[in-house]
């Protein structure tokens, strides 16, 4: 079969006129927010607005789009998809799942007052030499915690429709939001905030893809989240409400990690005292990276020791897009060498030299989702070769801490652990241990992908209520005067 090509996609998008596309694209938007249409590729339109912001215009010459016309072109983008499908599934179901967990999965999380309680803990309370704050004033004319507070305040906004039906998502910065929130903020700080959150141009759109194959960047969704407005009948609008979510949890760490060379060292160091907050918390036996060299005399060594048996190493790293889509070994032990590959050696070697004879665990913990996942997946994916080499070389015995003991998980999921290990329902070891053996206890109907969806199939729902964060809470108390 002959595959389409990507010049079929871009004459269908020139018929029309831009403004008539940018219309179509966010009328659909809104109505497959508004009726949960989780079976929908909605990531499809955004790019079709991405494309039709790069390849057309407003001439008089072009015909203007109407809503079935706009769905035909989305249409022909999942064709275009299809026919240049590179997965597959019945060759390899779990690493075809991690691709598109990674194309999807970013559309089906979550914001509540966590997401941005927890920044104002890594951004505002932990302190150290490299000023947050003043890069960002620098850079975009307003500190984190201002930043995050309008980030917060549009976030309520944009979900009024959950609090009161008689409110309709549009996904639109409508006069009644100036009207409520300005009180809260100097008009300046507002429109600086949304000055740098617009698409201004559309060379802004060149880049936003790491992936030069455009069949490829179909499974690189999240790149509306550095600026999440369009300007669109003279108000600022958001294209879908998953963007602006990722905008709230991400571009602080984005914007950092692009304008600051030095960010991503010293949001590791912030990242680890961040889950030492945690262990705290729960009042677990842990010893630190210090305590550890000095006792054992160590020279490599994780970051922290819990009840005995569990190494834990934070990463402030995420899976670079070539990986995450492609998922080829070479690939990825390329990207994560120096960071999940050198984590788990070093599990390895603290192990063996601090007791052989005990039953390690080993857990990664990161900022983002890296989509890893259990120990066993990564072995097969990206672990064995570099691994395998690194135990050989250094003389260190794997079966001291397998793959199937050792796991990556995001920030989130660590901060459900530390709750449930808080709320006295199971030790921290014994949680680790049934997250870990999920797979290999359940039946196959129950089998996951990712150590969160083991953590979420042994415990119900429970409320998250951790100091370290409430604490946070006082500095988002202007919206108790709403």
């Amino acid at each position: 079969m002959l595959l389409m090509k990507f010049e079929l996609v871009i004459q269908r998008i020139k018929r029309y006129t831009l403004s008539s596309t940018i219309d179509g694209c966010i009328s659909l938007l809104n109505s497959i927010y508004r009726n949960d249409q989780k079976d929908y590729p909605f990531w499809n339109l955004f790019f079709l607005a991405k494309w039709a912001y790069l390849y057309t215009n407003d001439s008089p010459f072009l015909m203007k789009a109407k809503l079935r016309d706009v769905e035909d072109t989305a249409f022909l983008i999942s064709k275009f998809s299809d026919q240049n499908q590179f997965l597959s599934l019945k060759k390899d179901h779990k690493k075809g799942l991690r691709t598109i967990a990674f194309q999807q999965f970013w559309h089906q999380e979550k914001v509540n007052i966590y997401t941005f309680l927890r920044q104002i803990v890594l951004y505002k309370d932990l302190k150290s030499s490299f000023d947050i704050d003043s890069k960002l004033i620098e850079d975009i004319g307003i500190s984190a915690l201002d930043f995050l507070k309008i980030s917060f305040s549009i976030q309520i906004y944009l979900s009024l429709d959950k609090l009161d039906p008689k409110f309709k998502y549009d996904g639109t910065l409508n006069d009644d939001f100036y009207d409520i929130f300005m009180p809260f903020f100097p008009k300046n700080n507002i429109d600086r905030y949304l000055e740098n959150l617009t698409l201004k141009y559309t060379q802004q759109l060149d880049s936003v893809h790491k992936m030069a194959n455009e069949a490829l960047q179909l499974y690189e969704t999240n790149f509306w989240s550095n600026f999440p407005f369009v300007n669109h009948s003279g108000r600022k609008q958001v294209l879908h409400k998953s963007i602006f979510d990722q905008t709230c949890k991400y571009y602080i760490y984005n914007h950092l990690k692009m304008s600051s060379p030095g960010f991503t060292e010293e949001f590791g160091r912030r990242l680890e005292r961040y889950i030492e907050l945690g262990l705290k918390e729960c009042g677990v036996d842990y010893v630190g990276e210090k305590k550890m060299k000095k006792d054992y005399k160590l020279t490599k060594v994780c970051d922290y020791m819990v009840e005995d048996e569990i190494l834990i190493e934070c990463k402030a790293i995420e899976l670079q897009p070539r990986s995450a889509i492609l998922r080829e070994p070479a690939i990825m032990g390329r990207d994560l060498k120096d960071t999940i590959v050198k984590a788990y050696v070093q599990m390895l070697s603290s192990a063996i030299s601090i007791d052989a004879r005990r039953n390690w665990w080993g857990i990664v913990v990161t900022y983002k989702k890296t989509f890893v996942g259990f120990g066993e997946d990564a072995w097969q994916e990206f672990l064995k070769e570099p691994v395998i080499k690194k135990t050989k070389d250094e003389k260190l015995n794997l079966n001291i801490l397998p793959p199937e003991r050792f796991c990556v998980i995001d920030i989130e999921t660590w901060e459900s652990v530390i709750q449930i290990v808080r709320d006295g329902k199971i030790s921290m070891l014994s949680l680790i241990r049934t997250i870990l053996t999920h797979n290999s206890r359940a039946k196959k109907a129950d089998a996951v992908l990712l150590p969160e969806q083991a953590l979420f199939k042994n415990y119900d729902p429970f409320e998250m209520k951790l100091s370290y964060l409430d604490n946070a809470s006082e500095k988002l108390d202007f919206i108790s005067d709403l």
